[in-house]
């Protein structure tokens, strides 16, 4: 399989006690970084990270479990994420980027801005789960799932992804199924979901300006309503942008619509 990071400069930075693979563009742009979802890597975002590398210098980490950083030793939160977020922007000295999350990414970026008010200038979170987490079933369900294609091997992923993913581009595909297949199953058992911080408590403490997207419920969407009205009502310069025909893989399957949406607003904020 192709070196999806062949073009991206690499860093191993030391962020909390433990190692975090980054990817960076270069250049003297305005930046941007990256936060991936669960299950995925910095790579994962590679589309993105390349049509955005000709404006701007791009920042893409694999979290804790993920991709090439320190797989997983002990139990941890989302706040343990955003602090490794602001731990990595201090680290790598950068100058207030603006965040983009997925999932997973998009919770950390929005708990990062609320902690650490400073380190960002702005956030896009996209579709970040806002339902209160009401139990392990459907985790297992995953783990076991996940588990089960894993040891079928790399092909057997991205043989999957083409059947359930019929709107991806195909670099979407092979970059996320190598995320996969790399994934600390671990992370299933140790990532406390149930321990995270009622956002209601912090989403008034986000400062920057930024927007929330929300997929389709009725397609796969998890930032739902009526969390998502609630959690811009608390966040006075947040504005949220619902996308009517994708669930949650808003960039994978509404590339141009996520696009017109976020560009302009990079631009706006860079």
């Amino acid at each position: 399989m192709s070196d999806f990071a062949a073009s991206y400069e690499t860093h191993d930075v030391e962020v909390n006690g433990r190692t975090l693979r980054a990817y960076r563009t270069g250049g003297d742009k305005p930046q941007v970084i990256y936060v991936h979802g669960y299950t995925d890597s910095a790579l994962s975002a590679k589309m993105l990270i390349d049509e955005l590398k000709g404006d701007y210098d791009v920042i893409a980490y694999d979290s804790r479990g993920h991709g090439a950083s320190t797989r997983i030793d002990h139990p941890y939160t989302i706040v343990d994420l955003a602090d490794d977020l602001a731990g990595l922007i201090d680290a790598m000295q950068l100058d207030r980027p603006i965040g983009i999350g997925h999932s997973m990414g998009a919770a950390t970026v929005l708990l990062a801005a609320a902690r650490y008010p400073r380190h960002m200038r702005a956030i896009v979170a996209e579709d970040p789960p806002l339902a209160p987490v009401t139990g392990s079933r459907d985790m297992n369900q995953w783990k076991n799932n996940h588990i089960a294609l894993v040891e079928q091997g790399l092909d057997a992923i991205t043989a999957a992804y083409q059947v359930q993913y019929t709107k991806w581009r195909e670099e979407d595909i092979l970059t996320r199924a190598k995320a996969r297949h790399e994934f600390d199953v671990t992370v299933f058992d140790q990532m406390k979901w149930q321990e995270s911080p009622d956002w209601h408590d912090w989403a008034g403490d986000i400062e920057v300006p930024g927007l929330l997207l929300a997929g389709n419920p009725e397609l796969g969407g998890i930032a739902i309503s009526p969390y998502a009205e609630e959690f811009i009502s608390l966040w006075e310069n947040g504005e949220l942008v619902k996308f009517t025909n994708v669930g949650h893989q808003i960039r994978c399957e509404q590339s141009q619509a996520y696009a017109e949406t976020v560009l302009p607003f990079l631009a706006k904020h860079s």
